[in-house]
């Protein structure tokens, strides 16, 4: 029996992968059908013929689908392009994963390797007479096994930690605003999962991508733990952290583990540069962000793990060049060198 495919929509209306619209059916002659299989594939049900539409019709964008393909089990579709049609498959990044097209079959598979964790992106294209036509674009994320709920009943085993169970949003405001001495537009960023960390050694570290921005108002942390392994710089940033557990650990002795909202220096002196006009004075140091942790448990060695320093006064402008002193005109007397007269001093003796 064929098992159906769970499809999980980007978009709100329910939109399942084998419900094409016209367009695409016309432009590309294939009929997609999802499902995920255990054994090999029975022979696929030709679709009926369509009419094949013009070139320009044939690039339908995106599909609204993501495809969730679990360890141990291959997914995939199944569809039967029209005779003329060659489909190509592409991916944004490597799948160590099989990921197959049978021509003869009209089935496409993908079975993930243990290493495939990330979702990317396929792409499948039809070759026809006319040139290519992309038929759309599908998400793909493979899952990995997860034991039983069962197992974490009435033991220490922790609840699975993938990396899929964390979310990152990122807000942009529409308006620019002075934050970090420029004017610019920010962001406000929420991250939640199970485990939350800032870990400058481990690249797929949630929060390393937020360090040094200049730019984030805000920031949100939503976990059951979050892990700081180093110094997390959010300049100005107001920082929200609700938690079972905050832990500092210091694992490089060059970057302690710790929170920093002290605001960066101001880019440049005041004032306009010009000479002529007043030299303008500096401005106030800036502000350092607010700090606000909802907490069960806060673990630090010691140390100070929360750093919010104002920032250092504004560079007043230079000062106008100083005004020469007045030339004054002096009349010096020569000095005659002629002998007057003669002194004679005569010693008398008594």
């Amino acid at each position: 029996m064929i098992e159906p495919l769970a499809v999980f929509l980007r978009h709100s209306r329910p939109v399942g992968i084998g419900l094409l619209t016209g367009a695409l059916l016309a432009a590309s002659g294939c009929n997609l059908l999802p499902t995920t299989r255990q054994g090999p594939l029975p022979t696929p049900v030709p679709s009926p013929p369509v009419a094949e539409g013009r070139p320009a019709d044939a690039n339908t964008g995106q599909l609204p689908a993501l495809l969730f393909a679990r360890h141990g089990t291959t997914a995939g579709f199944r569809f039967t392009p029209a005779p003329q049609h060659e489909v190509a498959i592409e991916t944004d990044r490597q799948v160590g994963g099989d990921l197959t097209f049978d021509r003869d079959t009209g089935t496409l598979r993908y079975t993930p390797a243990a290493g495939d964790v990330e979702e990317f992106t396929l792409t499948l294209r039809a070759q026809g007479p006319q040139g290519p036509a992309t038929l759309g674009t599908l998400g793909v994320v493979p899952v990995a096994a997860i034991p039983a709920e069962t197992r974490f009943i009435d033991n220490d085993r922790p609840v699975p930690k993938l990396p899929i169970y964390n979310d990152i949003r990122i807000s942009a405001g529409k308006h620019q605003r002075w934050f970090n001495g420029v004017e610019r537009t920010t962001r406000a960023v929420t991250a939640s999962g199970f485990e939350v960390r800032f870990d400058p050694a481990d690249k797929h570290a949630e929060l390393n991508r937020f360090s040094g921005a200049a730019d984030i108002h805000r920031l949100d942390i939503e976990a059951d733990s979050v892990i700081i392994r180093g110094t997390l710089h959010l300049p100005q940033t107001e920082v929200h952290i609700s938690a079972r557990r905050l832990v500092f650990e210091d694992a490089d002795p060059d970057n302690p583990a710790r929170i920093d909202t002290s605001p960066l220096a101001w880019p440049k002196a005041a004032g306009d540069g010009d000479s002529r006009n007043t030299p303008s004075p500096g401005q106030h140091g800036l502000k350092a962000g607010d700090i606000h942790l909802l907490l069960d448990q806060l673990v630090a060695d010691g140390g100070t793990r929360l750093i919010m320093n104002g920032g250092r006064g504004q560079d007043p402008e230079r000062g106008r060049k100083g005004d020469d002193g007045k030339s004054v005109a002096s009349r010096t007397h020569k000095i005659n060198n002629q002998r007057y007269a003669n002194v004679v001093y005569v010693q008398t003796h008594h």
